[in-house]
Parts: C-alpha cells; sequence; structure tokens
C-alpha cells in the first residue's frame, strides 16, 4: 500500500512540477494550489498550510529513506518487499488540459523511479471507478466547491462517498482523518463566522500534513465585456448577477 505511507505521498507530491503546469498547460494564466480551499474563498483559505514544492532531490531522498531503492538496476524503484513500484494513473477523455496535465505529473513521478501507467478513460466509466467499483490506483481529477468549506464534506469526511482514500468508513481509520471529520462537524454546526474559519483552517493543516490528495493548480479566470455595460461584476461564475447590469449606451 504505498499510498498510504505518508512519506511517500510527500515524495510524490515534491514531483509534481507546478510551474511547468502554469507555463506550458495554462499559457501563465494559473497560481499554485497547497490548500482544499481556494483563496477565492477569503477567511476560509489557509494561506500557511505545509508546502510540497517541486523538488526532485528531497522527493529522491525521502523514498531513499524508506529503503525503496532501485535494487535491479531496472531504472523502477522496489518497495521494502522487493515489489516494483508500479501503478496506473488514470484521467478522463475529452478534457485536453487535463491529459497534459497529468503527463506531467506521471514524467515527475517517473524522474523518481515510479513506473507509471498513464491512462485516459472516458468520464462516466472514471465516476464509476471512483464512487462504485473502487478500482483505480491513482488519480487526476477536479472537484467543484463552494464558498463555504462545508460543501467538501463528502470528500473529507471519513464516512462520505467520494472520500477517496477510505471511502464509507464505519469509523475513522485514522487519528488524523477523525480530527478533520470532527472540524467539519463542528463548523457545520457553529454560528460564529471567527469559530467556524478555525476550524476549517484546522482542518486544512491536518490535510496539508498528511497529503491524502495532491493538489495542482488552480485556473485564472477571466472575463470580458464590452464596455457599453455598466455595473459588471466578474466572478469565478463570469458575471454575477446579471439582474443588475444595464446599458450606459442606452
Amino acid at each position: 500500500d504505498w499510498f498510504g505511507n505518508v512519506q511517500f505521498r510527500q515524495a510524490v507530491a515534491h514531483s509534481i512540477d507546478k510551474s511547468a503546469i502554469i507555463d506550458d498547460v495554462q499559457h501563465g494564466l494559473g497560481y499554485p494550489q497547497w490548500s482544499s480551499v481556494s483563496p477565492s474563498a477569503g477567511d476560509f483559505h489557509n494561506p500557511d498550510v505545509r508546502r510540497y514544492p517541486y523538488d526532485l532531490e528531497k522527493a529522491n531522498a525521502i523514498l531513499d529513506s524508506l529503503g525503496w531503492t532501485d535494487t535491479d538496476g531496472d531504472g523502477t524503484r522496489e518497495d521494502s518487499d522487493g515489489n516494483a513500484i508500479e501503478f496506473k494513473l488514470v484521467t478522463n477523455t475529452g478534457n485536453s488540459v487535463r491529459q497534459e496535465v497529468t503527463q506531467i505529473i506521471q514524467q515527475g513521478m517517473e524522474d523518481l523511479g515510479l513506473k507509471v501507467d498513464y491512462e485516459a478513460i472516458d468520464f462516466g466509466e472514471l465516476v464509476g471507478q471512483l464512487v462504485s467499483t473502487y478500482d483505480w490506483e491513482a488519480v487526476v481529477i477536479g472537484f467543484t466547491g463552494g464558498p463555504d468549506p462545508y460543501s467538501g464534506i463528502t470528500l473529507w469526511h471519513s464516512t462520505g462517498d467520494l472520500h477517496l482514500w477510505y471511502p464509507n468508513q464505519p469509523e475513522p481509520a485514522t487519528d488524523w482523518e477523525a480530527e478533520i471529520d470532527a472540524m467539519y462537524i463542528l463548523g457545520s454546526q457553529e454560528l460564529d463566522h471567527a469559530t467556524r474559519v478555525r476550524y476549517y483552517l484546522n482542518a486544512q493543516e491536518i490535510a496539508a500534513a498528511n497529503v491524502p490528495l495532491i493538489y495542482t493548480t488552480l485556473s485564472e479566470r477571466l472575463t470580458a465585456t464590452r464596455n457599453v455595460f455598466g455595473n459588471t461584476t466578474p466572478t469565478l461564475y463570469a458575471l454575477w448577477d446579471i439582474r443588475y447590469l444595464y446599458r450606459t449606451d442606452q
């Protein structure tokens, strides 16, 4: 269970070249993402979580410290039991940006001596693997959140269908998952804004230390309007709310 080892997850996180994703795929219109809550969420975003910048030297050192080295000289590391570290990395077809990002991620992991078999499959099939058959090993996918972190409860709570690293748990499998569970429940019950913020900031810190998910980048959203419109307010959902737009030429 390689991904069950937090040090392995941290090493993989250090292998992802976010700058290459931003420059080569997003044409400079992107930002590194380090947390489950984006800066657009305001107070709920924690900018001080642990970060894993692109650093192959550090990533290799972590894997070496585990004793997971290339013992037979074939270019692929083996784990402590002598098993070659090889797994499938999937994403969905029909999204060229995501496929290009996945190939950059694949290259980073292969630079560590991991054998990564890349495959792009139909989105419906991928969703079925994630929430039904659980027949997958590593995946690149995007999740849509909301202005309140509680919108991610099915992903972060251990009982959730989308709790990807071990869904629908009857009891939290680890202490850190139990802590995140508690933060999300307390956050959903609390009315005081400052207290709610503390719960969700803490949840992000716990998640960043344990790396159940590895983040890539955030896309910059650009909205263009003709100069004859007034009261334009760009948001993540383009222009909101069109009821308040007016024409300045009439």
